[in-house]
């Protein structure tokens, strides 16, 4: 039967950094599309703050309900007798698997909408609403 293992940040880094670059870039999309509808540029803004969010909370659920770890977590499966037996010699193989979710779309997403946003702040700065009385 295999054994889940949170990974410790300090041993393996690198599940950890695309982890928190994943969780980080999908909240600022979601983040900066709230942001696009509060202002009024549309509604279909809401659409891809879902689309953003229904990952996360699928991975959270997901892994809850399997009693899986939330953080990056590795497989470690029983030893086995090695496939190849010498004379003389005793030997097992012990297997682990790493797993975390990583794509290159969400972090290259999120700079366009911050950079989409602070063109939009910079541009409401500088034409300010005109007021109607």
């Amino acid at each position: 039967m295999p054994h889940y293992h949170t990974l410790s940040p300090l041993t393996e880094p690198w599940p950890y950094v695309a982890f928190v670059l994943r969780w980080i870039s999908s909240l600022v999309c979601i983040w900066v599309s709230v942001y696009f509808f509060r202002r009024q540029k549309g509604t279909w803004w809401l659409l891809i703050a879902l689309a953003f969010a229904l990952p996360l909370f699928g991975q959270l659920i997901i892994n809850l309900a399997m009693g899986l770890p939330i953080l990056p977590f590795e497989t470690v499966y029983p030893e086995l007798p090695s496939i190849y037996h010498r004379p003389f010699t005793t030997g097992s193989t012990r297997f682990t698997e790493v797993h975390v979710y990583w794509d290159f779309v969400g972090p290259f997403i999120a700079i366009a909408l911050g950079w989409a946003y602070l063109d939009d702040k910079k541009t409401a700065n500088e034409n300010p609403p005109i007021e109607r009385t």
